[in-house]
């Protein structure tokens, strides 16, 4: 193209086109960063691919819509038309659409309460004896309360499930962060963390010691070593004192973020094993991002035309570029 004369008779015939066509025309910008003086951040991408004239960029800022009208001249009383008028018609003919729906949507298993909560008493029976502990029953009652109530049950029923996979292909699980602060979790076999305060209990009789001075041991791992004053087996040391607070908030409602490293090789069998239990269709895989490969073919001219449909106003900015399509 000799000039921008040449460019202005291509759009003229566009528009031309578009009358004869009975299509609204629009003036649309090939937008890739909001202001002038976010090009340098484009350049930089630029000379990253290997591109030697990423200095020479067309300026493709977003252009408010008095620089639009200006860019549009050209079209005398038509620039109005394809720069406000109808980007606002083709707006107005489009229904609102939100693209995902208010509130958390967590996959849902059923009977999971029960389960969840038979699982979880069933542990903690073989390990603290029946009945329970005070100390032990406050606590997993306080915690399922919270969990079922909030309908949490079928998030931790399936760290459970794919944990127990895991271990039982042979390959352990990393539970990290907050949720060693869940005993349920513990007694569920999501995490080996035991949140409850240091103590000792029997593996042999379940007997039982919480009377523990928490000044002197912070955590169970650091009691002195102890027979069993009823059965005369090693006792068991346990407990790290972590409030079940710090993983469900203070209301107990705070959404479960239940991390679990599996190793590298065993991923695809995790990922396949959440398709078994939602199906394919609903079960996204997230993969790390990919270093670019490969040079894309382009020049400082773009060459996509993204069409802006937000309406402008007095200060809002509109579509942004010299360049008119029909639609």
């Amino acid at each position: 193209m000799k000039d921008a004369e040449g460019l202005h008779d291509i759009n003229r015939h566009i528009l031309a086109l578009g009358d004869k066509l009975g299509k609204k025309t629009v003036a649309t910008g090939d937008v890739h960063f909001l202001e002038p003086e976010d090009a340098i951040y484009r350049q930089i991408l630029l000379y990253k691919l290997g591109f030697d004239d990423a200095a020479f960029q067309a300026p493709l800022y977003f252009k408010p819509t008095q620089e639009m009208l200006e860019e549009f001249a050209y079209l005398g009383d038509r620039a109005r038309e394809v720069v406000i008028d109808n980007p606002n018609a083709i707006a107005d003919e489009i229904e609102v659409l939100k693209p995902f729906p208010d509130g958390t949507h967590a996959p849902m298993i059923p009977d999971a309460e029960n389960e969840l909560t038979r699982m979880t008493m069933d542990k903690a029976h073989s390990i603290y004896g029946d009945p329970l502990p005070d100390v032990v029953q406050k606590r997993l009652d306080k915690e399922l309360k919270s969990i079922i109530g909030n309908h949490f049950a079928s998030l931790y029923l399936m760290a459970q499930r794919l944990v127990h996979k895991s271990n039982s292909d042979g390959y352990l699980v990393g539970s990290r962060g907050s949720v060693g602060s869940s005993f349920v979790a513990t007694m569920a076999g999501i995490t080996e963390v035991n949140p409850l305060p240091p103590h000792y209990v029997c593996p042999q009789c379940k007997y039982s010691n919480f009377d523990i001075d928490p000044l002197q041991y912070n955590t169970g791992v650091d009691l002195p070593d102890k027979a069993c004053p009823v059965c005369g087996a090693p006792l068991k040391k346990d407990g790290f004192e972590i409030p079940f607070e710090v993983f469900l908030g203070f209301k107990g409602d705070k959404t479960p973020d239940i991390d679990l490293n599996f190793s590298g090789e065993y991923q695809h069998r995790a990922h396949k094993y959440v398709e078994e239990m939602f199906g394919q269709s609903t079960t996204p895989t997230g993969r790390a991002p990919s270093p670019a490969s490969r040079k894309r073919r382009a020049s400082s001219a773009c060459t996509t035309t993204p069409r802006s449909l937000a309406k402008p106003c007095a200060g809002r900015r509109s579509s942004a570029s010299a360049r008119a399509a029909s639609t």
